[in-house]
């Protein structure tokens, strides 16, 4: 589908017109891509109006750095809200129980409650709950 686009007193074809965005330097880069312009300089056009852009994500915590002969893990900072700690440590009583070979149902009881935490862990996290705002400084590409 070719679409006509006129800024300032031109007109460019464009087959195939859409947003593109990406993430460098700790910014985020929006623009409009021409596929078909001349020039590398000229597949991309700044926005012409400035518009509210409201980004929604998840965070993911930091994986757990395994203990290794260098004490820099003992001062890592756990990224988990505090409500799901409990639930590291049903995991690892799982794994306890199942060395042994009559600790089978302790294993299958620590290992069901870990699998309800992950759940209400996963409830938490993409509930849509608001925190602080980082603003932005709008940049002309």
């Amino acid at each position: 589908m070719a679409t006509t686009v006129t800024t300032g007193g031109s007109s460019s074809s464009w087959k195939q017109s859409r947003w593109v965005w990406w993430v460098e330097r700790d910014g985020i880069g929006i623009a409009k891509y021409n596929p078909v312009a001349t020039t590398d300089a000229s597949r991309f056009d700044s926005p012409d109006k400035a518009r509210a852009i409201y980004l929604y994500y998840y965070k993911k915590a930091n994986h757990f750095t395994e203990p290794s002969s260098s004490s820099a893990w003992e001062t890592e900072i756990n990224e988990l809200p505090s409500q799901f700690h409990e639930h590291l440590v049903e995991k690892a009583i799982q794994y306890g129980y199942e060395m042994k070979p009559e600790g089978i149902g302790q294993a299958q009881y620590f290992g069901a409650k870990f699998d309800l935490g992950v759940k209400r862990g996963r409830k938490f996290a993409y509930r849509g709950r608001t925190g602080t705002i980082k603003m932005t400084s709008p940049t002309d590409y």
